[in-house]
Order: C-alpha cells, then sequence, then structure tokens
C-alpha cells in the first residue's frame, strides 16, 4: 500500500497505492462533511487538486441509518469521485449522551431524537465498507470514560474484532491510537497494536511512538490544531494529516498564510484594498478579493465571507503540503533543524 520514496530526518516522501490511485505524501486530508458548513463543497476540494476527503460515518449513520449502506445515497450527501478515508466520532463528540462502552460495543441516545443506538466492533467496520470507504478506522476507546487501563484493553480488544471482520476486504484498515497521559500505558498500547499488523495507524496527536511504525507501514494523525503542528507531523514522518482546522479557522475568521495567521476581523484590514489575504497565493480568495472586502464580509456576517475564507485556507493547506513533499525530495525541508514553510 505505501511506498517509500525519500527521506529527510524522520520527515517520509512516499505514496499510497489503493483501489487504482497513486497518492503522493504527506498528504492532507480534508473533512468532507465539514466542508458543507463553510459554504464549500467538496467539488470544489477537488477542483484545487486534492485527491482524499475523510467523512465521519457515526456522523452518517446517527442521523440516516441503514440508508447509508446505499451507494447511491452517500454519492448524493458527498459528491466525491476521490479517495474516501473514514472514521467513527465519539458519540458525545456529536453531542450524544448516556454513552455506555464495554467489550461488546457502544450504545448511547442520539442527541438527534432520543432513540437509543448500539454499535459492535463489527459494525464500527460495517458501517465503513458500506458507505465505499478506501481507508477504514478501528475503533478507539474515547478519553476521559473510563479508567485508562480498562481503555486500553477495550481498544485493543476492539481492535483484534475489527481486523478479523474486514478479513480480505480491499479497502485499508488503519489502527486508531489514543493519547494516554501514562507514558508506560501509551508504550504499551502502540507496541500490542503494531504487533497486529495493520495497514496504517491514525494516531490523535503527535506522540513520539509515531516515529516507532515501522518504515512500510502508513502513518497518520487527525485533530491537528495548527499550522506549526501540521509541519511538525510532517517532520515526525506523518505520511496523511486529517483535520477540519481549515474551516474552522475560516468560520472565526482565521486566515492563514506562511510568516502569520490573519484575524481578518482586526480594523487594521478595513482600508487595506490593494492586498489579499496572501500575495503568494493562487486561489480564487487571493486572485480576486481583497482584505478589506473580506473586512467587510466577516464584520457584516455575510454568508460568502466564509466560504471564500474556506477556499483560501484550504488551498493553503494543499500548498503546503504539495512545497514539503517537493523539500523533502530535494533533502532542503529542514534550515538549522527547523523545517522552512515559506518557500
Amino acid at each position: 500500500m505505501f511506498q517509500l520514496i525519500n527521506t529527510e530526518g524522520y520527515a517520509r516522501r512516499g505514496q499510497i497505492n489503493i483501489a487504482d490511485h497513486k497518492l503522493d505524501t504527506p498528504v492532507f486530508v480534508s473533512d468532507a462533511i465539514y466542508l458543507n458548513e463553510s459554504s464549500m463543497t467538496a467539488v470544489e476540494l477537488q477542483s484545487q487538486g486534492s485527491q482524499f476527503a475523510m467523512l465521519d460515518a457515526m456522523r452518517l449513520w446517527t442521523r440516516y441509518g441503514d440508508k447509508v449502506k446505499q451507494p447511491a445515497v452517500v454519492k448524493k450527501l458527498i459528491p466525491w469521485d476521490g479517495l474516501l478515508l473514514s472514521q467513527l466520532a465519539a458519540p458525545h463528540r456529536l453531542n450524544h449522551y448516556s454513552v455506555k462502552l464495554s467489550k461488546q460495543g457502544v450504545c448511547f441516545h442520539s442527541q438527534l431524537g432520543g432513540e437509543r443506538l448500539q454499535l459492535s466492533p463489527d459494525d464500527f467496520i460495517s458501517i465503513q465498507h458500506q458507505l465505499g470507504a478506501d481507508i477504514v478506522m478501528t475503533y478507539a476507546h474515547p478519553q476521559g470514560l473510563a479508567d485508562p487501563r480498562t481503555a486500553v484493553d477495550t481498544t485493543l480488544h476492539w481492535a483484534q474484532h475489527c481486523q478479523h471482520f474486514h478479513g480480505d476486504n480491499t479497502a485499508a484498515l488503519f489502527a486508531v491510537v489514543p493519547t494516554f497521559a501514562d507514558a508506560d500505558l501509551q508504550q504499551q498500547l502502540c507496541h500490542r497494536l503494531m504487533a497486529m499488523d495493520f495497514s496504517g495507524y491514525m494516531f490523535d496527536s503527535l506522540l513520539e511512538n509515531i516515529k516507532q511504525v515501522p518504515v512500510p507501514i502508513c502513518r497518520s494523525v487527525r485533530y491537528v490544531t495548527t499550522v506549526a503542528q501540521m509541519v511538525k507531523s510532517v517532520e515526525m514522518g506523518v505520511d496523511i494529516i486529517h483535520s477540519s482546522m481549515p474551516m474552522q479557522r475560516a468560520n472565526k475568521g482565521q486566515l492563514l498564510t506562511a510568516s502569520e495567521e490573519i484575524d481578518i476581523f482586526d480594523v487594521q484590514y478595513r482600508d487595506n484594498f490593494n492586498s489579499p489575504v496572501d500575495s503568494d497565493c493562487d486561489c480564487t480568495t487571493c486572485k480576486h478579493f481583497s482584505r478589506a472586502y473580506l473586512h467587510y464580509l466577516y464584520t457584516h456576517n455575510i454568508m460568502l465571507a466564509r466560504r471564500l475564507g474556506a477556499i483560501h485556507n484550504q488551498f493553503f493547506c494543499q500548498r503546503l503540503m504539495f512545497y514539503l513533499r517537493t523539500a523533502i525530495e530535494r533533502g532542503n525541508m529542514l534550515s538549522k533543524g527547523k523545517a522552512n514553510i515559506k518557500g
């Protein structure tokens, strides 16, 4: 599945070969569902050159039930022709309540209608298979809902069941690696999961354990919240970075550049008619609109604001990954021990 092309320090330039697609890494993966909340479509994301998107199977299943098992329905919800990575968000992250977890699975009451829902470890994988995901995830015990040792034991139990149920399905199966404060417990969990020989590993945070993943295995991280963390992920050898950060920042008027994060609400941009968000950026927003115009849209709460902000932030993240891939190939990503992201 994963082919290593070049390295610089721990940083890796590679290629993922899956479902007749060849995907250059490191790569940034956007949340296809969250795009809608930024008034940006998956079609527009693809037009920026993105080949990969993430969908949350838990979010879709709790809202649409067994309808998500119909490929035609999924295509209508997410008109995406590229590769799909799926995951199952913890129920409490989606504001569901009365969450109970055991080795038999998870049950909770839906915040949408109050009905009681239940998923077994087999269901974790079955739903993602039905969605047609190219990379599917095991389910990990959410942090803070049990003592750490119970959470580790349950995560390992679920991983084994997910792997067994997945069988010889053509999709790649990644194991989710949750984060624990206890370093010894974290090391134990990582060691045992890596011994199960998954196609890849999805880490919840930037852990030193990422570097311990065997070279031929794909490494991924989610919940990245800043540009600096994106760069740090690449420096540590991460191949796939998944985050809704660009859309979340755009919704708040926080626009990304290599040198700074612009708070477009700031009054200093009110009369900045001649400058785009980023003079080095070729996105639609920067080609056609000034900081002053975006300031006006955001301060007047006009819907177009979030859309233009999301277009720029998404383009920036894709461009950043392209630069880092190129830099690793050339062996010049690191400058004085630290990645230079200004190009």
